[in-house]
């Protein structure tokens, strides 16, 4: 059991060491975060192991609306 705190992965870490990468990770994880999952498309940054986009796709934002409906 890990009970020290966050566990930090080098082998991640060391993979995303420019501004771009790291832009892609965060978009990555955080559309994770709001219940996105993996997507098919290379160009969006929920499509796995690939740093190339740092952006959503228009789908997962209309996902995204869908899910967390703005009250009028």
């Amino acid at each position: 059991m890990h009970t020290s705190g966050p566990e930090v992965r080098p082998t991640y870490t060391a993979a995303y060491d420019t501004v771009a990468e790291r832009d892609y990770l965060a978009c990555h994880e955080f559309g994770h975060t709001l219940g996105l999952r993996h997507s098919g498309d290379a160009a969006s940054c929920l499509f796995p192991n690939s740093a190339t986009s740092g952006v959503l796709t228009s789908n997962e934002i209309v996902e995204l609306n869908a899910h967390y409906e703005i009250p009028q």
